[in-house]
């Protein structure tokens, strides 16, 4: 009986390995490579897997794979053949693009910004683009000098994420400047967020007023509302972009371990777009670095260009009234009658003033009135001065005079004029001969000097 049993059990044995097929894994599926998970079963056919391990090299001697916080796994870095820390394979990043208005010293300014993220600190740039919409009254030569971006860490401290050092001039309210903002503070952390991101932007301009032109400087900031700043900062090396250039010859484009593998461009000394402008430069042949030669200089000039030279020029339309302005003088002993001729505005460069004197009448112990000076003045500043030298003996007597030039620097300015004439005169009495001298002046009123230097 007991020989029956064991017939039994091994016929079954046979039964069972015939409905296996014959098919049973090798001894061993290991590849010798720690890259890889090797595996063997029914999954696979019974035949060896070996699955590579995502991110896992020997590049490094050992293998390099595995979680660095939210957005990163560890991999080999080429570049020291160390494991570091990288973006996940397929990190998904979206980019955000926000508008702020601001309105500073009478100016209006647009920053567009736009960023990733997550933002990957060592590769990635906040990116700041800053327009004028308007420019204040009086203001010139506005120069954004810097650029400073702040953030609220976890435990509510203010942080310095970033600054950039800018000096470039928005001429004017087409031009636009754009910035990279690296974002480098000190952290131990993989990765992390901020909140209350505030971008601080620094500036320089020249405010005219009265008569004065003065350098100011301002302050502005835009707060990103809403906004979680989320980043990572990987370990492996970085890698510069397979080019920096931004098309433009007045920048030399580096970028290497120094740079910290960002692209930098540096101004070069003495070219044209350096954000400068040279000795050898000008308004008319480097508008980059000077500013335009255009736009209005006053109500009547404008500016353009003659001769790589930037000049004014009295704009196309612009009537001169000629003004001819009676001023009857009663000086009790002798009366004159005279007229002050000129235009308005007043081109310093072809324009005169004259005057006419006419003798109306005196008195029988006035001798010839004799005409000495006559001087033109802004208040009481003296602008213009003739000698006349010229003496009106009896009534109906006659004698003109111009100033032969008029003394203005600027390119247009409302003046308060006035006109001060000297005499002299002998007067008889009963105890002989006197030589008095007298003088007057004479309002104009507001007279609008022009400069145009276009030939």
């Amino acid at each position: 009986m007991r020989n029956i049993y064991i017939t039994l059990i091994i016929a079954m044995m046979l039964v069972l390995a015939g409905c296996g097929g014959g098919k049973e894994c090798p001894p061993t599926c290991d590849d010798g490579n720690p890259c890889t998970i090797d595996d063997c079963g029914k999954e696979t056919g019974y035949e060896c897997s070996n699955t590579p391990i995502p991110g896992c090299s020997l590049d490094c001697g050992v293998p390099c794979s595995g979680a660095a916080g939210q957005y990163m796994e560890m991999q080999c870095d080429p570049a020291t053949k160390q494991c570091a820390s990288n973006a996940k394979p397929g990190l998904k990043i979206s980019t955000s693009s926000l508008t702020n208005e601001m309105q500073s010293a009478g100016n209006r300014f647009s920053v567009i910004t736009t960023y990733n993220l997550p933002f990957n600190v060592k590769k990635d740039l906040f990116n700041v683009k800053i327009s004028l919409s308007q420019i204040g009254t009086g203001l010139s030569e506005i120069k954004i000098k810097k650029i400073e971006m702040f953030g609220m860490d976890a435990n509510r401290n203010t942080v310095t994420l970033g600054e950039k050092t800018v000096n470039k001039y928005a001429w004017t309210t087409e031009t636009d400047i754009e910035e990279g903002v690296r974002i480098d503070f000190p952290t131990s952390e993989n990765d992390g967020q901020f909140t209350n991101i505030r971008i601080r932007i620094g500036y320089e301009y020249m405010q005219e007023y009265g008569g004065q032109v003065q350098a100011r400087t301002a302050t502005f900031e835009i707060t990103l509302r809403g906004v979680t700043f989320t980043w990572f900062k990987p370990g492996m090396t970085g890698q510069c972009p397979s080019s920096c250039d931004d098309l433009n010859p007045g920048t030399a484009d580096v970028c290497n371990a120094q740079t910290g593998y960002f692209c930098e461009h540096q101004p070069i000394p003495g070219k044209c777009g350096n954000f400068a402008c040279d000795p050898t430069e000008n308004k008319c042949t480097c508008a980059e670095d000077c500013g335009p030669c255009e736009g209005d200089a006053g109500r009547y000039l404008s500016f353009m260009c003659q001769a790589n030279e930037c000049r004014t020029a009295v704009k196309s339309g612009v009537i001169q009234e000629p003004v001819s302005k009676l001023d009857e003088k009663n000086r009790n002993f002798y009366y004159l009658q005279n007229k002050y001729i000129y235009k308005n505005p007043f081109n310093v460069n072809a324009d005169s003033f004259e005057i006419e004197f006419s003798l109306y009448s005196k008195q029988d112990a006035v001798g010839a009135v004799r005409l000495l000076s006559a001087k033109l003045l802004d208040r009481t500043s003296e602008i213009a001065s003739v000698n006349i030298g010229k003496a009106l003996n009896i009534a109906g007597d006659k004698a003109e005079v111009s100033f032969p030039s008029v003394q203005f620097a600027g390119y247009e300015e409302d003046k308060s004029l006035s006109i001060k004439i000297e005499v002299e005169y002998d007067f008889t009495t009963v105890s002989g001969t006197e030589q008095r001298k007298d003088s007057f002046t004479t309002s104009l009123g507001t007279v609008t000097m022009i400069n145009p230097t276009l030939s």
